[in-house]
């Protein structure tokens, strides 16, 4: 978990971000492909996916990055979950922004 951190800092610091471009996307858009690849890393191991309903907002994001990061911990989540198990992504409205919070 550390060595995610130290990851997502990296990418959104400014020197790692001077390249990329914010961009307005819709929540429900980028949670569609999340869930194609939750379900995906799930299917293949006999897991559960089970995806909250998302909010109908846009946010200015670097997609790229984020998408990065929700993958990374969709694959994680999947990994260390057993065969028969459930991986449930929560995509909840935090007071100024949106969170995903994986359980």
């Amino acid at each position: 978990m550390q060595e995610y951190l130290v990851q997502l800092r990296a990418m959104t610091s400014p020197e790692g971000l001077m390249e990329q471009q914010k961009e307005q996307v819709s929540l429900e858009h980028l949670a569609e492909g999340w869930k194609r690849t939750g379900q995906s890393l799930c299917g293949a191991k006999q897991v559960e996916f089970i995806c909250s309903s998302v909010p109908p907002i846009s946010l200015w994001v670097y997609p790229a990055a984020l998408d990065r990061a929700v993958t990374n911990l969709l694959d994680n989540a999947v990994r260390y979950t057993p065969a028969g198990g459930k991986v449930v992504l929560n995509i909840l409205l935090g007071r100024n922004l949106s969170r995903s919070v994986f359980t």
